[in-house]
């Protein structure tokens, strides 16, 4: 029996990245504190508390119970009668993750947060039953088997993943894979101190300013990245066309929100600049001229644009005034949601580079890209 790949496996792998990140964040100060890990679960329930830390710590989990749920039902092919085990993997994560807060002073572990959370996969498990047992789910396999190649998962997961990667605010909207300065800003004074001062001088003293063509150039490729990786699964023209008129939606949506959590509502166009909607433009447009181009053709695109995207990112620095806004919104209390966007912008291009590269190099995927019109049966 043929294996059924679903996206979302890849999906509940990034969740739970995500959740380990935002229960140990800052991943500072580790030390024992002379107390059992698992004291937690006898302690009395806490006196203080928000309504806050009640819903992240309870909607925070449901998406992954969903999820976990959705890969024992699809990939298991379990009964919608008989409860599967993987969504019970949420609860034992959230039991590890919260006795290893027991040696972070930063962070006190709960028995209410530890029970909200395995309230919320539960929550989310039997929403994913429910949508199974009443085939809400099916409506989506029918338009996917329309829509995408067969074998789609792990792109898919990653053009969900892409609005996070926009949503951190870069000095240039679109930026993407950064990480290099990223590095340098956080261990800085590492690098001066050490052997690789001199080098670490050179490199900032080298670095000139980025030109008005380089500036949009560096737009239109952020921007041409999430939509060429979506015509690498997405065969049919006029289904591109929808794909292209989507992200750049959602694109927009991610810097509007982005621009509204860094400097206030009333700058929630502070991103639409003249160099921005030039990229924008050109991207869409660029887009839109190859939406003829073969699957396994938008691949080798896909990689050149990443080249040059990453290329034309590390001649760009950080913005001090920029910075100044940042370090206000990281201070709030989104301090771990805004830490984990920055982590995806910065790894984003990178994911996506060796996703294609190795879709290239695996040659049982050729029969697909000859035959990409063809219906398939491939399911969430």
């Amino acid at each position: 029996m043929e294996k059924i790949k679903t996206s979302a496996t890849p999906i509940s792998w990034v969740y739970a990245a995500v959740i380990i990140y935002a229960s140990l964040f800052p991943f500072i100060g580790w030390r024992n504190q002379a107390i059992y890990p698992w004291e937690f679960l006898f302690a009395p329930i806490p006196v203080y508390w928000t309504g806050y830390d009640l819903l992240i710590n309870l909607f925070g989990y449901v998406p992954f119970g969903f999820v976990l749920a959705l890969v024992d039902l699809r990939v298991n092919k379990r009964k919608t009668q008989s409860i599967g085990y993987h969504w019970t993997f949420a609860i034992l994560l959230s039991l590890v993750l919260e006795s290893m807060q027991t040696y972070i002073p930063s962070r006190v572990p709960s028995t209410v947060d530890f029970l909200l959370n395995s309230l919320g996969a539960c929550i989310g498990a039997c929403i994913a039953y429910y949508f199974e047992k009443h085939k809400i789910i099916d409506t989506w396999n029918q338009l996917r088997s329309r829509w995408l190649i067969k074998e789609s998962a792990g792109p898919l997961a990653c053009l969900m993943i892409w609005p996070l990667a926009i949503v951190y605010p870069p000095t240039i909207p679109f930026l993407m894979g950064n990480i290099v300065w990223g590095i340098k800003n956080k261990f800085s004074q590492f690098f001066i101190e050490s052997s690789f001062g001199e080098m670490f001088k050179l490199t900032n003293e080298t670095q000139g300013q980025i030109t008005f063509g380089e500036s949009f150039a560096c737009v239109a490729t952020g921007m041409l990245m999430p939509i060429f990786l979506g015509f690498c699964i997405v065969p049919m023209q006029r289904h591109r066309i929808c794909l292209i008129l989507g992200l750049a939606f959602v694109g927009a949506s991610a810097l509007m929100i982005s621009s509204t959590l860094t400097f206030g509502l009333m700058h929630i166009f502070s991103w639409a600049s003249l160099i921005v909607c030039i990229g924008y433009t050109i991207a869409i447009a660029f887009a839109v001229a190859l939406i003829k181009t073969t699957t396994k053709t938008m691949q080798f695109l896909v990689l050149g644009v990443i080249i040059v995207h990453l290329i034309l990112t590390y001649r760009i620095s950080s913005d001090v005034y920029l910075a100044q806004s940042i370090q206000i919104w990281e201070q709030a209390k989104n301090a771990r949601f805004i830490g984990l966007t920055q982590w995806v912008a910065w790894l984003w291009p990178y994911i996506v580079f060796m996703l294609v590269l190795l879709r290239l190099l695996d040659k049982s995927l050729n029969k697909i890209y000859t035959n990409e019109n063809s219906t398939n049966n491939q399911i969430i």
